[in-house]
């Protein structure tokens, strides 16, 4: 079973055995193909409501061995509407992490009449075709990366909570540019792959789905899971790959284990899995997360009074970690099976603990 068997490979411990044997034991559910679409709009969608929220998550891997993750946030939390914030992170060959931010109140940042680009403070986010453009322009760290959009399936109703919008604007696609950190006298050619998140919502994130786990594979064949629960028992998933030989597919309704506990947390208080597998039909996938890469509280970087103001209704935190992991989509809907094996990253948001 590819549960048993590449648990085995990665964790390289007896524990590992115990745990791929025990959520082997649930049995599978039905899962649901959608259909790919054409290229997502990535503009802006300014949700209306006081607790709104919308935000483009950047994931980037480069061949350097460099991590790059970038937020941009566009929220009505706070004094006023219409706030942004963008929080990113270097993480360097060495583990070396780098924190860099930006936060504006609302006539302090723009936004391009065709909502397209973001310019707030120093960071900016540009999604006019043909090329997408991510650049940071910080004593931290310059990031100058441009990838190609792509034709990709979107979740389709009723596969996320009421009121909760995602798209994928990118996965897995290839990124160049250049880089530059502290004690690099000049900026350095940057190749690798990205992956980009578009989520937005008029209703507080914190109710919707307060824990929300992600899974990216960054490579030409890629992948991204999404698990939300909303603490009360309920789960909504989604799975979007990428095989280099095939076209994209995604699934909905398959099932979630959750097992272990990952060691080397600053904040226990929030719930982090040693492995998580999904299971279904037409699916058995698992991620093995081997050890934090970063931990970040969100509100630490916040400009005041916005860090007190938001910090009185969410308690956020975030999760980073390198994860090995092993994929099966099952031939379903006349489409040959894939199987896809590697290493990737696994991302835990929560809103409260």
């Amino acid at each position: 079973m590819i549960w048993k068997r590449a648990a085995s490979h990665f964790a390289g411990a007896s524990g590992w055995l115990g745990l791929a044997l025990a959520l082997a034991l649930a049995p599978p559910t039905a899962a649901e193909l959608t259909e790919p679409t054409a290229v997502a709009d990535p503009s802006a969608r300014l949700p209306g409501g006081s607790a709104a929220s919308e935000h483009w998550e950047i994931t980037v891997r480069l061949d350097s061995g460099h991590w790059i993750m970038v937020r941009f946030i566009v929220t009505d939390f706070g004094p006023g509407d219409r706030n942004a914030v963008v929080l990113g992170h270097v993480v360097e060959p060495d583990g070396q992490d780098v924190l860099f931010s930006n936060g504006r109140l609302r006539p302090y940042w723009e936004l391009s009449d065709d909502r397209l680009r973001l310019d707030i403070g120093t960071s900016h986010l540009d999604l006019h075709e043909p090329l997408y453009r991510l650049f940071i322009d910080k004593d931290k760290a310059r990031i100058d990366l441009r990838f190609a959009p792509q034709s990709l399936p979107s979740p389709s109703a009723g596969t996320l909570p009421e009121g909760y919008n995602l798209e994928v604007l990118a996965l897995g696609a290839r990124v160049t540019g250049t880089l530059q950190m502290p004690g690099m006298a000049d900026a350095q050619a940057a190749t690798g792959h990205i992956s980009m998140i578009h989520t937005w919502m008029s209703d507080d994130e914190s109710k919707l789905a307060p824990h929300r786990i992600e899974f990216h594979a960054l490579a030409d064949d890629a992948l991204y899971v999404l698990d939300l629960a909303n603490g009360e028992g309920r789960r909504w998933n989604w799975l979007l790959a990428q095989n280099s030989d095939s076209n994209p597919r995604s699934l909905a309704g398959f099932e979630t284990d959750l097992a272990g506990s990952l060691s080397g947390l600053s904040r226990p208080e929030y719930f982090v899995p040693a492995g998580i597998r999904w299971f279904g039909a037409c699916l058995d996938a698992f991620a093995a997360l081997s050890r934090p890469l970063l931990q970040n509280d969100p509100l630490e970087a916040l400009p005041q009074p916005m860090r007190w103001l938001v910090g009185l209704r969410i308690k956020p935190h975030r999760v980073w970690a390198t994860s090995g992991f092993e994929v099966t989509l099952r031939a379903c809907s006349n489409r040959p099976p894939i199987q896809m094996l590697g290493t990737g990253i696994t991302t835990l948001t929560f809103m409260r603990p």
